[in-house]
């Protein structure tokens, strides 16, 4: 391992729970949480816990979140935040009051919230076993199961969207995978994507921040660029020995790919593996759930016990471009041969005071850092 891992258990001023759904950041580097304890957010080294707060023991429409069981959170292209729910959606402007939709309201057919997915200026909600709502332009549009517009799938269990043309990727439980390339238009159809160039029994597809969306299963991964065009991404022959499954993917913005595995956290660039975090490196156990990037370059990770982040240099080659850029910014090494060293291993929260704030620790990096930083500043 040539990073550094910083471990949070919960409690304590903490992380509110292992249990992770999903994770989002804001325009200011703010971290947050959904859990199934309540909205954790990170913040320059230090945790805020929320629960709902109960209004009379009924549901409080007001409180944010809406309830503890949160099953997804993610932010619209105006900084809103989008929180899902077992039984309801809330939207929050930061100072206002929520809008909340509940099972109250009649708005949705179900409000058990799935998937929360901004594709664009439009952010596309999945609920329950009613297919697939979208918001945009001040207006809701709900693509009916089975209808002209809508899928041919009623149980839409995750998405993505290719950030190249915000065309968004749908897979359903029981019916496959689905393509909708005019996200925003008019008259919007779903095109069936043919199972033969997925995975079997895909279940998974991530957004790549390279182009195309990510499908895979939990031995294998495939990059879909649309139009047909697939490209093997990952499998299990690329892992260290010992990993015999694939939990979670996520793509770094300088090219890594973060592989969440039942025998460590892999990082991986140009398809081999540049680091292997397992228990013999800190962390408390090696089946890792899930994976999730930030825009500093941490790679934030949970398993049943932990949440934490690992951080390492870009794994690159150098340059002449760099040697000139290195003339150019004062006489630091060029990328690549920047000695970092190996920062301690921690599992306690303390240890988070002696790593370099989130503020700084791009002046520990290379310099195809500070240029990936400066192409890639989300």
């Amino acid at each position: 391992m040539s990073g550094a891992v910083v471990q949070f258990w919960p409690g304590s001023g903490s992380v509110s729970t292992a249990d992770i759904r999903d994770m989002a950041e804001d325009s200011n580097q703010i971290l947050y949480f959904a859990t199934s304890n309540g909205l954790s957010v990170y913040e320059k080294g230090g945790w805020n816990i929320i629960h709902a707060e109960r209004n009379d023991g009924s549901d409080n429409p007001d409180s944010v979140p809406y309830d503890d069981y949160i099953t997804d959170v993610e932010f619209d292209s105006s900084g809103n935040l989008w929180l899902g729910y077992s039984s309801a959606l809330q939207i929050y402007d930061g100072y206002s009051r929520p809008v909340t939709i509940s099972g109250n309201d009649r708005f949705f057919v179900r409000n058990d919230i799935n998937e929360l997915e901004p594709v664009g200026e439009a952010m596309f909600v999945s609920t329950g076993t009613s297919g697939l709502y979208r918001y945009y332009d001040g207006d809701w549009f709900w693509f009916k199961p089975y209808s002209e517009s809508g899928p041919d799938a009623n149980f839409i269990i995750d998405m993505a969207s290719d950030r190249r043309d915000n065309t968004l990727y749908i897979v359903s439980k029981y019916s496959g995978a689905f393509l909708l390339e005019n996200s925003t238009g008019t008259s919007p159809r779903f095109e069936k994507i043919d199972p033969g160039l997925l995975p079997v029994g895909c279940e998974d597809v991530v957004s790549n921040p390279l182009g195309g969306v990510i499908f895979f299963n939990s031995s294998e991964a495939v990059v879909f660029y649309g139009d047909g065009n697939v490209h093997n991404f990952l499998n299990l022959s690329m892992l260290p020995s010992g990993a015999g499954k694939i939990n979670d993917i996520a793509v770094l913005h300088d090219g890594r790919t973060s592989a969440a595995t039942d025998y460590g956290l892999v990082l991986l660039y140009g398809g081999v593996v540049v680091d292997h975090v397992t228990r013999y490196d800190g962390i408390a156990e090696n089946n890792i759930k899930k994976v999730f990037p930030d825009s500093l370059g941490r790679v934030w990770f949970s398993t049943k016990k932990t949440v934490g982040y690992y951080y390492s240099p870009v794994y690159t080659q150098f340059s002449s471009a760099e040697f000139v850029l290195n003339r150019e910014f004062g006489g630091m090494s060029p990328a690549g041969s920047e000695d970092m060293g190996d920062y301690p291993v921690s599992s306690d929260e303390s240890y988070s005071k002696n790593m370099p704030d989130s503020s700084d620790l791009y002046s520990e990096k290379s310099f195809i850092d500070v240029i990936i930083g400066v192409l890639w500043p989300f």
